[in-house]
C-alpha cells in the first residue's frame, strides 16, 4: 500500500521524535548554528491591514523535515492561511511530502509541516512557509515559537542519520498592530531587585503606573474624553506575576478580560468607559470572581445569578462564566463551589 503524503510525514514525524522527545515552551536554548526566525519582526501595521510573516530557516545542514507550531494573540490576530512560496527551502513540490496546517483561531495556534524525498535533505538557507493573518483589533502579538523539540511542537528533522533533531536557535517575532489613539507605554517593575518592562497599548493616557511587589497588584490609571471607550492591553511578564489566576479591577469593580500568554508574556486586554479609571491587574486565586483574592458566597452568587445565561440573553455577565466558554452553567458552578474557602496570600 502506498501512503499518501500526509500520512508519511506523520510516520516520519514518530518515527524520528519519540526516542528524544521532551518537554520545553518558550524559547529554547542556544544549541547550534541553525537559526529558525519569524521575519520581518518587529512589524508595525495599521488597523485593520493583512499582512504576511516568513518562517525561515537559516545555516541548516541535511534538513529532511520541518514542523513549527507558533503561538499568537487571537485577540488581535486571526490566521487565514499558510502556504509555501515557490522558491521555499525544500524546492520542488514533486519531491516533497506536502504541507499540512492546522489552525486554530480560538486558542491562538497553528501548525504546519512539510518534508523531502530527496535523498540528504536541504543545506542553506531559505523560507520555510508563509503565514498570513488578518487583524481584528488594535494590540499586540507575539508570534512564538512553542513546544521545542516536541512531536506536536516545533522541530527541525535530520535526513540523513534519521534519528537526529537538528538543533536550532528560534528567533520569535512581535507585531504590533497600531489604530488612531493608541499609544505604547513602557513602564519598569522591580520584583527581587529584577527589573522588568510592563507594556500597556491602549487609546487612552496613562499615568500613576506602580507595582507593589507585597501586594503583587500592578496599579495604573487610564484617562480620556468622557462618553468615549478605552481599550487597553497589558502586558505582564511572567516572571513578574506568575500566579495561575489573574483579575482586573476597574475603579474597584472586577472586568471581563481576555487572557493570552506565550510563555514570555501574558497579554490581558479590558474595555471600559472614558473618564479616569483607576485600573488594578491582581494575582489570585481560581473560582474569585470579584477579584477579592478570596472566594466566598459572593463569589457562588454572582455565578448562581447568571446561571443558564449566554451572551445573547438576559443575566448574563461575563465574569460569571469561569472556563469561558460563552455560557454560565454547572461547570462554572462547580470551579467556584470547589474552591469555596481559599484565598490568594502574596507571599
Amino acid at each position: 500500500m502506498i501512503m499518501n503524503r500526509h500520512a508519511a510525514l506523520t510516520v516520519l514525524l514518530i518515527v524520528l521524535v519519540l526516542p528524544t522527545t521532551h518537554f520545553i515552551v518558550g524559547i529554547a536554548e542556544s544549541a547550534g548554528n541553525t537559526v529558525l526566525s519569524v521575519l520581518p519582526s518587529p512589524l508595525s501595521v495599521n488597523f485593520p491591514q493583512s499582512f504576511t510573516l516568513n518562517i525561515s530557516v537559516a545555516d541548516v545542514t541535511m534538513l529532511g523535515a520541518w514542523q513549527v507550531k507558533i503561538l499568537f494573540n487571537p485577540s488581535v490576530l486571526v490566521c487565514a492561511n499558510v502556504t509555501e512560496p515557490s522558491d521555499n527551502i525544500l524546492g520542488n513540490p514533486n519531491y516533497t511530502i506536502g504541507l499540512g496546517v492546522t489552525i486554530d483561531n480560538t486558542i491562538g495556534s497553528v501548525v504546519a509541516h512539510d518534508g523531502t524525498f530527496s535523498t540528504g535533505g536541504v543545506n542553506g538557507s531559505g523560507t520555510l512557509c508563509q503565514i498570513l493573518f488578518n487583524v481584528s483589533q488594535p494590540g499586540i502579538s507575539s508570534i512564538a515559537f512553542a513546544n521545542i523539540d516536541m512531536y506536536d511542537g516545533t522541530m527541525l528533522i535530520d535526513s540523513v542519520t534519521g534519528t537526529v533533531h537538528i538543533p536550532f536557535i528560534p528567533v520569535n517575532g512581535y507585531v504590533q498592530v497600531n489604530a488612531s489613539g493608541f499609544q505604547s507605554n513602557v513602564f519598569q517593575a522591580v520584583k527581587s531587585g529584577v527589573t522588568y518592562n510592563v507594556t500597556i497599548f491602549a487609546n487612552s493616557t496613562v499615568s500613576d503606573f506602580n507595582y507593589n511587589q507585597t501586594s503583587d497588584i500592578i496599579r495604573f490609571n487610564e484617562t480620556g474624553p468622557n462618553g468615549s471607550k478605552g481599550s487597553c492591553m497589558t502586558l505582564v511578564p511572567m516572571n513578574l506575576m506568575n500566579a495561575s489566576y489573574l483579575a482586573v479591577l476597574v475603579n474597584g469593580t472586577a472586568s471581563y478580560f481576555t487572557f493570552f500568554q506565550d510563555g514570555t508574556n501574558r497579554f490581558i486586554t479590558f474595555t471600559y468607559n472614558h473618564s479616569t479609571v483607576e485600573i488594578r491587574i491582581l494575582s489570585t486565586v481560581g473560582g474569585d470572581v470579584n477579584g477579592d483574592r478570596r472566594v466566598n458566597m459572593k463569589d457562588v452568587a454572582i455565578v448562581a445569578y447568571s446561571f443558564g445565561s449566554t451572551p445573547e440573553t438576559g443575566r448574563w455577565n461575563p465574569i460569571a462564566d469561569v472556563n469561558r466558554d460563552n455560557k454560565v452553567d454547572m461547570r462554572d458552578i462547580a470551579f467556584t463551589a470547589k474552591a469555596f474557602g481559599q484565598s490568594y496570600n502574596p507571599s
